[in-house]
């Protein structure tokens, strides 16, 4: 195997500063300028309020905060009269006549909103029309934990399948459906980290707790240089801090789960750390089921999960920051017989840890490090204990025969990553940076074990398949204003990949553009090159954790896409919405599926022979129209797309409709504030899914064989279904509310899958019998109530 060895060295960053520094100051050595930076945070915690405007009144320039909180503005003037503005928060205007030598930290005070507070004019840098970056989704906490869900449980990941160009799947699937691909060709990132699987009870609740979540983009195309690794989207979470203030707690009590987070201050104003737990009590409530009825059988399942945060300010402008996730989900059958017993188990579970060094080291450049690391693991058991009665001595004469099997499957990455911010000019900033993982690879281990103590049987079999690769990327991303009407943003973004002394490479290019239109409409037109090198193999379409994370090899090459998207956009002061219009085209190759008739499972280190792949098209329009402000806030999305698939040995490769390939997909979101009460309600309507059905049987020599005339050649019916939630505030607690929803409110039998009945009947006039095969539509989820209630202490 070949080494790789890095070597460690201190980088120049002061020399790399000074250099940038004097460059950017060439065109104005003789003008008068002032250079502020530092933090915006809420007043009343100290967390950081990511996404800030910061803007010059009078020059009409500004920036905002980046994912830390963070600012630099050059300013060439020599008075600045700056304001500072965030939604649900009172603006701060502050008068500058000279540079700052030191980070200022401005803290903004949460206001409550109500129709006299409302601002009729949206700050500038915060319109649509002012942005660069198209394909951009948003979502605020406050919206997630309002929104009605499966069981009262707040879904930051069901909140942007509420969004144009954002599929669910199936009935209640927590994957990521990004305009015609699949959920492993979306990158995730908690804190920097690579999440692999995003769902808890099988793909029905997301991994994501609301409570501890600060911020959270999802991006369909334009990705800027930074991003890449996966092809469709980028989904990028930023966890809290913690309250830098007092010590704070708030929980939830559910039908599914409760969670309680804890924060407060290590070293006040200068460190903090919060603590967020989650746990089902499907398994408690069964067992309890179970002891009363005296059952001999014992089923359940359950799932948990942590998210953990410190931060300490270690100088100035030097701050560490250590975060980690785990969570793990187990379900369980087994019978309490010790003589004929039996335990089936099926779990998996994901780790992420993230330490980050943030270091201001002028004004102007902001360096940003992280350590990283990222585990993914499923586990499927199945433990059979027997009496052995082979001898004639009687039953159990033979002792106790045991069987287990094992199959397990995972990833496990270590990485580091620099970013580098450098704020040349207010319509000027420059981003560039690199990363490096180690890939451990576990496509498949698999074990059985039969053996009997006192039959002196002990047979063994085992298959064990592993792999590693470094993967490393680099990039360079400038964002200007060429005039004040028309910006870009353009990079590169260079990647390489290394396994089994094969290395594949990538330079991808990335532009996006942004022009106003005379009628206040922006123009914009994005263009992005991606390559993956992590494949994801799938069993099923049911969000269980048997898809397979596998490595791109000799024989299966890099997956490998470009999207190009035209859109308009505009913010409407007055009511206050957000209007965009995209139309997008994206052709991907290298995709990969199973060959017909074949499974991973089982297969030996020749593995990559079960798999064929091929290529992919997906185009459409999605229209978005977004109202943020307000006594009535929410969306309407629409999304008109088609999705297809070639994979050469499949459907005699010929061109077929992706399984999520759907025409039409609305959404309606809605929420009202009604004194201290809170409702809201969505609906959604989208085409059927494609469903591969036979076009007829034949029996061969015993055999029933059916034929398939062409894949995904029949589709479901339509999905739609209405859920509702009130909010109440609690009279003698001022700090707590009751929740109650519903979900699926008129009932709709929404399919999850069908299932082929076969049934036979005399024919009373032929003598013979007949077989009629009938298709069932399965239903999970019908009408459901639910309660949950809320505190803060």
């Amino acid at each position: 195997m070949e080494r790789i060895r890095l070597r460690s060295y201190c980088f120049p960053w002061k020399a790399i500063a000074s250099a940038l520094t004097l460059v950017s100051s060439l065109n104005s050595s003789f003008a008068q300028t002032i250079t502020i930076s530092g933090y915006v945070t809420d007043a009343n915690t100290g967390e950081a309020l990511i996404g800030t405007n910061i803007y010059d009144v009078n020059l009409e320039v500004g920036t905002t905060t980046n994912n830390y909180g963070f600012f630099g503005l050059k300013l060439p003037t020599s008075r600045a009269v700056v304001r500072f503005s965030y939604q649900g928060y009172a603006s701060q205007t502050i008068t500058f006549r000279r540079s700052s030598q030191r980070l200022i930290e401005i803290k903004l005070k949460p206001i409550v909103l109500t129709l006299d507070s409302l601002e009729v004019t949206v700050p500038r840098l915060d319109r649509l029309e002012e942005q660069v970056q198209m394909s951009s989704l948003g979502v605020s906490m406050a919206d997630v934990q309002t929104l009605p869900t499966l069981l009262g449980e707040p879904d930051i990941l069901k909140t942007f399948q509420l969004m144009p160009g954002v599929q669910s799947g199936a009935e209640g699937s927590g994957g990521l459906y990004v305009r015609g691909s699949t959920p492993g060709q979306s990158l995730i990132l908690l804190d920097g980290a690579a999440v692999y699987n995003a769902g808890h009870l099988f793909g029905f609740l997301s991994t994501f707790n609301s409570y501890a979540i600060n911020n959270a983009i999802l991006l369909k195309g334009g990705f800027p240089a930074r991003y890449g690794g996966r092809l469709a989207s980028v989904l990028d979470l930023t966890m809290r801090e913690g309250n830098r203030k007092t010590f704070t707690g708030r929980g939830t009590v559910g039908l599914l789960a409760s969670q309680l987070t804890i924060e407060g201050p290590i070293q006040r104003d200068k460190s903090s750390y919060i603590i967020s737990a989650r746990r089902t009590y499907l398994d408690l409530i069964n067992l309890g089921i179970q002891k009363i009825f005296g059952s001999g059988f014992v089923q359940g399942y359950f799932f948990h999960d942590l998210n953990a945060k410190a931060n300490f300010e270690l100088s100035s402008r030097d701050r560490l920051f250590v975060s980690t996730y785990a969570g793990e989900d187990k379900g369980y059958e087994g019978d309490n017989n010790p003589l004929d017993a039996f335990r089936f188990e099926i779990g998996w579970r994901n780790i992420t840890s993230t330490i980050r060094w943030s270091s201001v080291v002028n004004p102007q450049m902001y360096v940003n490090t992280m350590i990283l690391y990222s585990q993914f693991r499923t586990q499927v058991l199945d433990r059979t204990n027997f009496a052995d009665d082979s001898e004639d001595n009687g039953i159990g004469e033979g002792g106790t025969t045991v069987q287990r099997s094992r199959y397990a499957s995972g990833i496990q990455d270590f990485g580091l990553k620099t970013d580098i911010e450098y704020q040349a000019h207010p319509n000027h900033s420059v981003r560039f940076g690199g990363m490096i993982t180690r890939h451990l690879f576990r496509p498949s281990r698999q074990s059985h074990r039969e053996f009997n103590e006192k039959l002196e049987i002990d047979n063994t079999s085992s298959i064990n398949l592993r792999k590693i690769a470094v993967e490393w990327s680099a990039y360079g991303e400038d964002e200007f204003s060429i005039t004040d009407k028309l910006k870009a943003n353009t990079g590169i973004h260079v990647s390489g990949y290394h396994v089994d002394n094969v290395f594949y490479s990538s330079i991808q290019p990335r532009v996006s553009t942004s022009l106003i239109l005379p009628s206040r409409y922006a123009l914009k037109v994005s263009f992005a090159q991606m390559q993956q090198y992590i494949h994801q193999l799938s069993n099923s379409g049911l969000g269980l954790p048997t898809d397979l994370l596998l490595t791109s090899t000799p024989q299966i090459r890099p997956q490998r896409a470009w999207q190009v998207a035209l859109g308009v956009a505009r913010t409407i002061d007055s009511p206050s919405l957000d209007i965009s219009l995209e139309a997008y085209y994206k052709d991907m190759q290298g995709l990969i599926a199973y060959k017909e008739g074949s499974n991973f499972v089982g297969s030996s280190t020749n593995w990559e022979s079960t798999i064929t792949s091929g290529r992919g098209w997906a185009y459409g329009a999605e229209l978005f129209v977004h109202r943020k402000r307000g006594a009535i806030t929410g969306w309407l999305g629409y999304t008109l797309s088609w999705s297809k698939r070639r994979i050469s040995d499949l459907n005699r490769g010929d061109v077929y409709p992706h399984r999520y390939d759907r025409r039409h997909d609305i959404s309606v979101v809605l929420s009202y504030k009604w004194n201290s009460t809170k409702l809201s309600a969505t609906w959604v309507y989208s085409t059927g899914r494609a469903e591969t059905l036979t076009s007829s049987q034949y029996l061969d020599r015993g055999v029933l064989i059916n034929v398939y005339a062409q894949r995904n050649n029949f589709r479901l019916p339509a999905y739609h279904k209405l859920d509702l939630a009130v909010h109440f505030p609690s009279r003698k607690r001022k700090k707590s509310e009751l929740s109650v929803s519903l979900y699926n409110a008129y009932n709709r039998h929404n399919a999850l899958y069908l299932k082929v009945r076969d049934s036979s009947y005399l024919d009373p006039r032929t003598g013979y019998y007949s077989e009629t095969r009938t298709l069932k539509r399965v239903t999970w989820f019908p009408i459901l109530p639910s309660v949950s209630y809320r505190f803060q202490f």
